[in-house]
């Protein structure tokens, strides 16, 4: 079975551990990043190729609907499943999301059964 790539964009440690386990456990290796700087960078590596990409929205110094956005707009990411995880439900921020082409969202808490759920529906492999 070919591995599976995972990117996830999260400046928060706990939350990466928590998340990282998880995509592992589903047949994930997984490369975390702290900012979207770092993971635009990652993102247009020519030897990189991700199957799903998780970004928290709400990262320090910058917004992630821009990195969305970006990813849609890089060829070999445009279909790729992106999950986004907000601290906050709001109908704009879910709007905001979902048109900067999110596959979906995730808010905060959630537990594993939730991130499990939303893998298996976003990138059923």
């Amino acid at each position: 079975m070919e591995s599976k790539h995972a990117l996830l964009v999260d400046a928060f440690g706990q939350a990466s551990d928590f998340m990282t386990e998880i995509l592992n456990d589903a047949g994930y290796n997984v490369k975390v990043t702290l900012t979207e700087k770092e993971a635009l960078f990652e993102l247009f590596k020519k030897e990189n190729f991700f199957d799903l990409i998780i970004t928290h929205v709400d990262l320090p110094g910058s917004h992630s609907i821009n990195f969305i956005k970006m990813t849609r707009n890089e060829a070999r990411h445009k279909k790729t499943p992106i999950i986004a995880v907000t601290n906050e439900f709001t109908k704009s921020g879910v709007e905001a999301c979902i048109e900067a082409g999110a596959t979906d969202l995730l808010i905060n808490p959630f537990d594993s059964s939730d991130l499990k759920k939303v893998i298996r529906l976003c990138a059923p492999f």
